[in-house]
């Protein structure tokens, strides 16, 4: 039996330079065994899975009466060929203001991608990861990288 595991723990960068603050809290392990495979034994593996709707918890302050943008990407070496992390948002969040964008999923990559945007603070702001391209060509092991959320005006 194949085992793969994934470990997405969050980064978050802010930019100081204008107020605006982003935390985020949650992680997302995923586990890839016998019960994911499709087909019978020796086949493939499902192709993708997602994580609950709310895995990451993003917290914008100190933004009052500002606009902002949410972008994100990763950072880590040890990551298979083939694989694509997406993310999205699932709500709306709670406080004043608005949030727009990213309901869809979009990959992450190594570049900033804008995520979504919004005005004033929010908090719990829940996101939502999805996994395509896991097949029984991955070597078996631990893989990770870091989610980097950046917030800008």
């Amino acid at each position: 039996m194949k085992i793969l595991f994934f470990l997405i723990p969050l980064l978050i960068f802010s930019t100081s330079a204008i107020g605006i603050d982003i935390q985020a809290t949650g992680v997302w392990n995923v586990a890839i065994g016998s019960q994911d495979i499709v087909a019978g034994s020796g086949k493939n593996l499902k192709s993708s899975c997602q994580s609950s709707p709310g895995a990451t918890a993003l917290t914008i302050s100190n933004a009052t009466g500002k606009e902002w943008k949410v972008s994100v990407r990763k950072s880590g070496a040890s990551w298979p060929s083939g694989l694509t992390l997406y993310v999205r948002r699932t709500n709306h969040g709670m406080g004043r203001g608005a949030v727009s964008g990213g309901t869809s999923f979009i990959p992450i990559n190594a570049f900033d991608s804008r995520f979504f945007s919004g005005r004033n603070d929010r908090t719990t702001i829940k996101c939502q990861y999805k996994l395509e391209g896991m097949s029984i060509d991955i070597p078996p092991g631990t893989y990770s990288f870091l989610v980097i959320y950046t917030v800008t005006d």
